[in-house]
This record gives C-alpha cells, sequence and structure tokens, in this order.
C-alpha cells in the first residue's frame, strides 16, 4: 500500500464485546482496521479479524501477538491500547498513519497521544502507534512490549524505552479519551480485578527492578540507526527524568494494607498537626479514594476541624463518607473552608493544578509528598518562559537544598539559568550547587536580583517564610514556582500585572 495511504490497525486484546460493541465502530469510522483478540467472554463484535484465547496472555503479550501473528504484514502501523479506549476525534488513522511515516520512515518508532492526561497518562503509552520495525525487532525480535507484565507497566517501560533510543514522538495535540470505569466511579469489574489488579503488584515490583536494570533484554534483534545512519543505543540518562516516581508511589498505594499505610498516615497526621498549630479550620480533604480511606483514623482524631470531602468526580458528589458531604471544589469554598489538604499519592499532582481556585480565594492547600523530577522541571520551565517575557532576567532560587541528592537533581539542567541558589534556612555550608553559586539571604540581598524563584513544594500559599518578606521590602518579588499558575506575591514590581 503506498505510504500515502497507510493501513493504521487498531488491535487489542478484550473480555468484554458489550464495550467492543461501543468502541469499535468509532475506531471504524476513523479509517481504522480492527483486531481483537477475545478471552473471558466470548461475543459478536464490529472487528475485521477475531481471534479466540482461552486464556488472556497479559496484556503487553497480546499486543506482542496481534502485531507479529494476527494483523497483516502488509500494515506499517499498529495502534494499541484497550476496549475502552477511543480515537482522536479529529484526525482519521490516514492522515495520522502519513504523519507518523513521514517523522518515522524506517517504522522504527512510537507516537503516543497525550492530549487525555486522565491517569496521569503522560507518563507512559497507553495507546501508542507502534510501527512495523519496533514490534518486529525489540527485544531480540519478540515484540513491541516485554511481556514478563501481567497487564500495568509494561507501557511505562515502553515509554521509557522508546524516548531513551530517541523514537518517542509524545502528541499533546492528540487525544485518545480513555474512558475508565474509575472515570465515572464504577465498580471495579470482576475480570479486571482477577487479571489486572491481583498481578498490579507484582507487576510494579518488575517494572522497578528492571528499570535500575536499565530494561534488560530489550535491544533490537538487528541494529537500528538514526537518520545520521548511527546505531540506536538507549540512553539511559532518560530515567532521570523520572521513571520510577509513579511506580514508586504506587507501591506506597498498594502495599498499605500491609504495613505501608503507616507512611500515609505519617504525612496526614504531619499536615493536620501544622495546619492546627497555624490556626487554620475548618479544613476540606481533597479526594475521596483510596488514600484517604487509607487514613481514616487520622482523619477521625484530626487536631483541626474538617468541613467537607472533595472530590472531582460528579458520581461522588452528594454522597457523605463518614458523615462529611463530598463536594465539588466550588461548594468547598462556598462552605467557608479555610484550608485544604490534598489526599492522594497517584494523582496528586493534577489535583494539585486543579486546586487553582483555592489560591485565587487565599485558601492554603497543603500537599503531603514531595513533587517529582518531572512535574518540578516542568513548573520551572514554566516560571521562567514568564520571567523572560517579562525582561527578568537576572534570578535567584530558594527551596532548593536537600539533605537528598536525588531530590535536588531536577536543578541540574537549571543551574546555569541562576545567579544564586539561597538557603533560607541557615548560612550556605556548601560553595555552589551544581556550579550555581550558594549563597545566605543576606548575600541574596546584595547581588541586584530582579527576582527569586522559590522552589520549596511544600510552603502553600498565605504563608509567607521571614525570607520573602525580607526580598520584598528591598523590592525583589518572590515568585512561587510550584503553584498551577505561578503567582508573584506583592509588590508587583517589574512584572506589572503578571499573577
Amino acid at each position: 500500500m503506498p505510504s500515502s495511504s497507510p493501513e493504521v490497525w487498531f488491535a487489542i486484546p478484550s473480555a468484554n464485546p458489550e464495550k467492543c460493541r461501543k468502541v469499535l465502530p468509532k475506531w471504524r469510522e476513523m479509517g481504522y482496521k480492527i483486531a481483537v483478540l477475545q478471552n473471558h467472554e466470548r461475543g459478536d463484535i464490529p472487528a475485521d479479524l477475531t481471534v479466540w484465547f482461552d486464556s488472556y496472555p497479559g496484556w503487553p503479550e497480546s499486543v506482542n501477538i496481534l502485531c507479529q501473528q494476527i494483523v497483516p504484514a502488509s500494515c506499517p502501523i499498529v495502534v494499541s491500547g484497550g476496549d475502552d479506549m477511543l480515537p482522536d476525534p479529529n484526525h482519521t488513522a490516514q492522515e495520522l498513519g502519513r504523519q507518523f511515516l513521514e517523522r518515522f520512515p524506517d517504522t522504527f518508532g512510537v507516537m503516543q497521544p497525550h492530549g487525555d492526561e486522565f491517569m496521569v497518562a503522560r507518563r507512559y503509552c497507553g495507546s501508542p502507534f507502534i510501527g512495523r520495525a519496533w514490534f518486529s525487532t525489540m527485544y531480540n525480535g519478540k515484540g513491541a512490549m516485554y511481556s514478563g507484565y501481567r497487564h500495568n507497566w509494561a507501557d511505562n517501560e515502553l515509554y521509557w524505552l522508546a524516548k531513551g533510543l530517541g523514537v518517542l514522538w509524545e502528541r499533546p495535540d492528540l487525544s485518545h479519551f480513555h474512558d475508565h470505569f474509575t472515570r465515572r466511579g464504577e465498580e471495579k469489574p470482576g475480570y479486571w480485578q482477577e487479571q489486572v489488579e491481583a498481578r498490579d503488584l507484582a507487576d510494579c515490583q518488575m517494572y522497578i527492578n528492571r528499570s535500575w536494570s536499565r530494561f534488560p533484554g530489550h535491544q533490537p534483534a538487528r541494529p537500528m540507526h538514526d537518520a545520521n545512519g548511527r546505531p540506536r543505543v538507549f540512553d539511559s540518562s532518560v530515567l532521570a527524568q523520572g521513571a520510577l516516581h509513579l511506580a514508586e508511589i504506587r507501591m506506597a498505594q498498594m502495599t498499605y494494607i500491609e504495613g505501608g499505610r503507616a507512611a500515609w498516615m505519617l504525612a496526614m497526621r504531619g499536615a493536620l498537626d501544622e495546619l492546627a498549630k497555624r490556626g487554620v479550620g475548618p479544613i476540606a480533604v481533597y479526594g475521596s479514594g483510596t488514600h484517604t480511606r487509607g487514613v481514616s483514623d487520622v482523619l477521625a482524631a484530626s487536631p483541626v476541624p474538617i468541613d467537607c470531602i472533595i472530590d472531582d468526580n460528579e458520581s461522588q458528589q452528594g454522597q457523605r463518607l463518614w458523615n462529611w458531604p463530598i463536594v465539588s471544589i466550588e461548594e468547598a469554598i462556598e462552605r467557608g473552608v479555610r484550608g485544604v489538604v490534598l489526599s492522594a499519592n497517584m494523582h496528586e499532582h493534577s489535583m494539585w493544578d486543579n486546586a487553582t481556585p483555592f489560591f485565587e480565594h487565599n485558601i492554603p492547600v497543603q500537599r503531603l509528598y514531595p513533587a517529582s523530577h518531572q512535574e518540578r522541571s516542568a513548573r520551572m520551565e514554566t516560571a521562567l518562559e514568564m520571567l523572560h517575557r517579562h525582561g527578568v532576567t537576572r534570578l535567584g532560587i530558594a527551596g532548593v537544598e536537600t539533605a537528598h541528592l536525588e531530590q535536588t537533581s531536577w536543578f541540574e539542567s537549571f543551574a546555569d539559568r541562576f545567579e544564586c541558589v539561597i538557603s533560607t534556612t541557615r548560612d550556605s555550608g556548601a560553595s555552589s550547587v551544581f556550579g550555581a553559586r550558594a549563597v545566605s539571604v543576606e548575600q541574596a540581598l546584595k547581588m541586584g536580583l530582579h527576582a527569586v524563584i522559590d522552589a520549596d513544594a511544600r510552603r502553600p500559599l498565605g504563608m509567607p517564610a521571614d525570607y520573602v518578606a525580607r526580598f520584598e521590602r528591598s523590592g525583589v518579588p518572590v515568585l512561587w514556582m510550584h503553584l498551577p499558575k505561578p503567582m508573584v506575591r506583592m509588590p508587583r514590581h517589574a512584572l506589572g500585572a503578571v499573577a
């Protein structure tokens, strides 16, 4: 088939004929051919090819089977995912296929739509376009993904592996809507509990081990080269961008019943004690899911009055949890809450982004867990772009110092863009941090800085530290990098009306 009109197949495993009958016609309308590896429940479905398996091979192995044994050999591109994934509504399969082949003419590549960020989707390839050269050569010719996983985490390995090989095309301009059952607050399907949830902990542990080992056995069956003829070799330095963050917090989430819950309870107790010490209350707890239920003992003995529980899922709003009403963000503000604690780990950064209305009403929001390497980097880029757009270039940064180097490593790629790193807790003990001069607050006040970026993710809005006031009295605004929309504290100084 000519490259001007490539054949693109949507190929998935499915245990639910009803979902297939609902979802597959939408892919067909957009020009995709369809192949389904059916298991668990037989049923007529609108697919071009349907193959029955008596047992579920696991998601990655199912994708490998579909790509290598079921989809016709003439097909250069396969899109996978699940029976709850919808195609991008604005581009046909042929349009996206042509774009893919323009980017990866040798078909050794992976393209992932990231327009739908549900379930932290920008951190893995949950519905990838996969080129034939990738799925026919990777893992010594065994398939597109590592088949040792049962269901989850293979898509995480695919993301970081393709990224490290320089052939991942992330497309936030495209959207595969993930109509997952948790999106509507539905009950977990029985087959999902049996086939996915029961193996998730083992899959997560496997992913962590394989990440530390640089994904052993991933090498293609034959050498693959870039456009300049250089062999493609996995660049393991990309893993420092946060490859393990999701897995580590997921491990904490899954093992809390076996003792890990103590860490959740300790974090929540510390946040509540801090709010009580500052006289903040009543408060709202943001999140009504597993994390909140796991810290129920701490919430029951809260030293600060709790007014309500917040959940973004409309199907949960109007219900009650332990006699607290479950409400929206807007309703919580109307009820007069004076503080908010985020109660989640996997999705904390997304909830933080949704918390803008609280900041606009000067209601402090408390996080429980450190921001990831990738999140810190993205927020720093946003802050620097805004400052440079307004001609603010002579910068200091505070809140970087830490006892743990791995929590500071995100700053390495930004260090040369700052005049100094400011210690806000003590006189600087080090002479530099990744090459940027380390100074005390007193020293920084004499350096003629245009602005200071506060990189401490733990400091809620409305409770500025003493050093903030000292800089602002000197006419140096302090911008808190971790706000969803970075705000500059008063006075506005050279930044005018930026907020």
